[in-house]
């Protein structure tokens, strides 16, 4: 018997997670009179991290079988995320603010950090406002397995004075001049 060389090749890269089976190889597989392109077989090819392209040619008659393999890299996604929640505010008293993003990506842990100009200065904190002021969020999503993690653009948001109101009450009467 001849021998068979079985010869794959990854095309292409770098690669990213995509959610869908990543098949960037080919295969080759030659000897005296014998020119195969099988298709290779994958193995962990979906998430990301290391995946295997391989093959083996069983050999034939005429020829010894011969197997390769070859490892190539997915990397992680890009995310994206963008803070959201009603921008125009009036004071209550309470905390208040934009809280929530959307995300395209990691289903990592959201958090959320606000600053600006209120009755006091407001910078960089985990929990909303809640003076009347002119305010900024910004949303970052941790990454995960698969995607990378995000910060969104800042999104401002005003929290706006609340109106009082008065009231003069007289009580008694009649009144005489004393």
């Amino acid at each position: 018997q001849a021998t068979s060389t079985t010869v794959v090749t990854i095309v292409g890269g770098p690669f990213a997670y995509t959610g869908s089976a990543i098949t960037p190889a080919t295969v080759s597989v030659t000897g005296a009179n014998l020119s195969l392109t099988p298709a290779p077989v994958y193995a962990d090819n979906i998430l990301a991290g290391t995946a295997t392209a391989s093959y083996t040619y069983p050999g034939d008659a005429n020829h010894t079988g011969s197997t390769d393999s070859k490892t190539f890299t997915i990397g992680q996604a890009t995310t994206t995320i963008t803070a959201t929640g009603t921008t125009s505010l009036t004071y209550t008293g309470s905390v208040q603010g934009p809280a929530t993003a959307t995300v395209v990506g990691s289903t990592g842990t959201v958090t959320y950090s606000y600053s600006g100009t209120g009755a006091t200065s407001y910078q960089a904190s985990a929990t909303q406002p809640t003076d009347a002021g002119t305010y900024q969020v910004i949303a970052t999503v941790a990454a995960d397995a698969n995607f990378f993690g995000a910060t969104s653009d800042p999104l401002a948001f005003t929290i706006a004075q609340a109106t009082s109101t008065t009231v003069v009450t007289i009580v008694g009467g009649p009144f005489a001049y004393t």
